[in-house]
């Protein structure tokens, strides 16, 4: 079986870094929104929503690490 490698130039994966970006945006922007309705107004206790509020908190120190380690 032949192995084929992907080669992308500087543009093409600078436009994969802008689309991962927003993405991981728009994703932590809609947690932390379905982390408030469930826990304000639906009254949901903390067991329901604990396991999205454990990956939000694992996206936000990876970011603040990410933050802090490029300055």
């Amino acid at each position: 079986m032949k192995k084929f490698k992907k080669v992308i130039d500087e543009r093409q994966e600078m436009e994969l870094y802008k689309i991962e970006h927003l993405a991981f945006w728009v994703v932590y922007w809609l947690l932390l929104g379905a982390i408030i309705i469930q826990a304000t107004f639906m009254g949901a206790p903390f067991i329901e929503w604990a396991f999205e509020w454990f990956i939000f908190m694992i996206a936000s120190v990876a970011t603040l690490i990410g933050c802090y380690k490029k300055g």
